[in-house]
């Protein structure tokens, strides 16, 4: 089952993949983090894209490679969770940069994390930019649902 791990071209091949992605996540995901604009997650909905006024063709081709490239990035990111490369970071720049149905939801319930925020932030900072402005609704996390449905059993009356 597992006898293509001993050919020798393999591990060869992992090595290279591995170098790449270390190598995006050097250069291209401190760009990507610092190109986020500082109120991007303020808003209840997702800002207007930036391909919005351009003509439908030019709209669709640019919409389709930034998809292509966000999905490339993804997948390094995933490959990062076990390479060398911050995969965490990777996967959350590509989400970002992705246009899919949700997302922005997504996004938002990514940036409540404290390694994600934290990782964009230390990038950010570094490439001299203001932090990401993110809404107090945000930070608070709800309760548990198992506190509330326990402190309901407490206060209803005994029948």
């Amino acid at each position: 089952m597992f006898d293509w791990l001993s050919n020798s071209n393999v591990w060869w091949y992992l090595t290279g993949v591995s170098i790449v992605t270390f190598l995006i996540s050097i250069i291209l995901l401190p760009i990507l983090a610092a190109r986020i604009p500082v109120d991007y997650f303020e808003r209840e909905v997702r800002p207007p894209s930036r391909f919005a006024a351009l003509h439908p063709v030019l709209r669709i081709f640019l919409v389709i490679l930034k998809n292509t490239f966000a999905g490339l990035l993804f997948l390094a990111g995933v490959a990062m969770l076990i390479l060398p490369g911050n995969g965490i970071l990777a996967i959350a720049i590509a989400l970002l940069m992705m246009d899919l149905p949700g997302k922005y939801k997504i996004e938002r319930w990514m940036i409540m994390r404290a390694p994600v925020r934290k990782c964009i932030g230390w990038v950010r900072q570094k490439a001299g930019r203001p932090q990401l402005a993110i809404p107090d609704d945000l930070m608070q996390r709800p309760k548990p649902r198992t506190e509330s449905l326990a402190r309901q059993r407490v206060t209803s009356p005994a029948s």
